[in-house]
């Protein structure tokens, strides 16, 4: 039997990769934009407890939080840690 004619199922299965991939950009996507509310949230939260201006915490705690996800994925890819 000559090997080439054999049926491969590997012509149809891109779809199912584009599936996966595009699901991975979605999640991270939301997840990203799930962590900014949250901070904007904390920020609210910790203003209300201190008695300071509202605006003022969450600005403070929204930027320092990305500030500090953005060092520890920083961290991360130098030290070649991937998900």
């Amino acid at each position: 039997m000559d090997s080439s004619r054999e049926p491969h199922l590997i012509k149809c299965i891109g779809w199912l990769r584009a599936a996966v991939l595009g699901a991975n950009d979605g999640i991270i996507s939301t997840l990203s934009i799930m962590t900014v509310v949250f901070l904007a949230i904390l920020g609210a939260a910790a203003s209300k407890v201190a008695g300071v201006s509202m605006m003022i915490g969450i600005v403070r705690v929204t930027l320092w939080g990305s500030v500090a996800m953005v060092i520890s994925a920083g961290i991360g890819y130098i030290l070649g840690v991937t998900l």
